[in-house]
């Protein structure tokens, strides 16, 4: 089971028109290196989609917690994080030999369901492959049950 799955292949090329283009991976490390701290603050309204959830079902403390548990590492470890985000998985993929499922909300704040999810589905990268897409949802737990 794959929930909230970011591949199989983010970064915009020639041959991946469909990609999110590199300067916005640059944008985010640009903002990663100038501060931060400030960088988590901004990441985490989109994560959360505070815009649509604030305060009803995301509050401060999920914020404050969050922050917290990013801002952990170093700021090194951060930066070279989202080079992974650049990774190609579209030649491992075809080699998962299990049923998969994928669970994604249509409605993320930071990786588009077209760009990661539906692209699993649409270019038949796993032979035995089930997307449950979530309509106006964001696959992140917003409240403990």
């Amino acid at each position: 089971m794959l929930i909230g799955v970011i591949s199989p292949f983010l970064l915009q090329t020639a041959e991946n028109p469909q990609g999110v283009p590199g300067e916005a991976f640059e944008g985010i490390k640009g903002a990663i290196a100038k501060d931060l701290h400030a960088y988590f603050d901004a990441f985490f309204v989109d994560f959360y989609n505070t815009d649509v959830l604030a305060p009803e079902r995301i509050g401060d403390a999920v914020l404050r917690a969050s922050f917290q548990v990013a801002a952990g590492p170093s700021a090194c470890a951060t930066y070279a994080c989202f080079e992974t985000w650049m990774t190609d998985f579209r030649g491992d993929l075809p080699k998962l030999g299990v049923p998969t499922l994928v669970i994604r909300g249509e409605a993320e704040g930071i990786l588009a369901f077209a760009s990661t999810a539906a692209r699993l589905r649409d270019e038949h990268l796993i032979a035995d492959l089930e997307v449950v897409p979530i309509p106006e949802g964001r696959t992140r737990p917003t409240r403990r049950c």
